[in-house]
């Protein structure tokens, strides 16, 4: 029995591409043209929106997708807002409904596998920061050099906008980081990840319940 697609479009580049390429997004996998990326093997996923700007006036939107898998093959998918005999709201909401399967797909199950590894007692790298039971741990430029910071819960802070991921010390103003989600790979993870400690005080929960061992 074959699952069905989520998503099931044939996508142009922009209007000055003729091309129709077909993507297929399911729970088992995505494929676009003659690329294909199992769920099971994705490793790391990117996503965003860049927008565009001519003499400081706003005018069309690119959406950039991008998922590897563990053998380092990498498939991508890039679309532009400004189409000919058509809506930019329409190509927003297209955009929208890939990244709402791809989280069924690809970003929830490596959400999940990173996640079940903190609560092992294990760390893990996403982005270019590492996340332990107790915190994170991020590389800060200071100069011509890169200082190590490790940042407890109680003192981090949050923050998503802009296609931003960004994180700072509460302690400390000077240890933050400005990850892109749309250029980093897994800082979509990170923030999820980040999300989900954030309610009901589950990265404290998580940090005491290791602190027992």
């Amino acid at each position: 029995m074959t699952v069905e697609d989520r998503i099931d479009i044939y996508l142009k580049r922009s209007f000055l591409h003729f091309k129709k390429r077909r993507l297929q997004i399911n729970a088992e996998r995505v494929k676009y043209e003659d690329k294909e990326i199992l769920s099971e093997n994705a490793k790391a996923i990117r996503y965003g929106i860049m927008q565009i700007y001519v003499n400081g006036i706003k005018t069309n939107r690119i959406y950039e997708i991008e998922i590897e898998d563990e053998n380092s093959k990498k498939l991508r998918i890039s679309f532009q807002s400004v189409r000919m005999f058509g809506k930019n709201k329409d190509m927003e909401e297209t955009y929208f409904s890939i990244i709402e399967a791809l989280w069924e797909s690809v970003t929830y199950k490596l959400f999940k596998k990173n996640l079940d590894a903190l609560y092992e007692g294990k760390s893990v790298k996403l982005a270019s920061v590492e996340i332990s039971p107790s915190g994170l741990k991020m590389s800060v430029r200071r100069w011509f050099k890169k200082e190590e910071h490790f940042v407890e819960w109680k003192d981090l802070r949050k923050s998503v906008g802009e296609g931003y991921l960004n994180i700072q010390s509460s302690v400390n103003k000077k240890v933050k980081l400005s990850l892109q989600l749309q250029k980093q790979w897994n800082a979509v993870v990170l923030s999820a990840i980040l999300d989900y400690l954030w309610e009901e005080g589950r990265a404290y929960q998580l940090d005491e319940m290791h602190r027992r061992f």
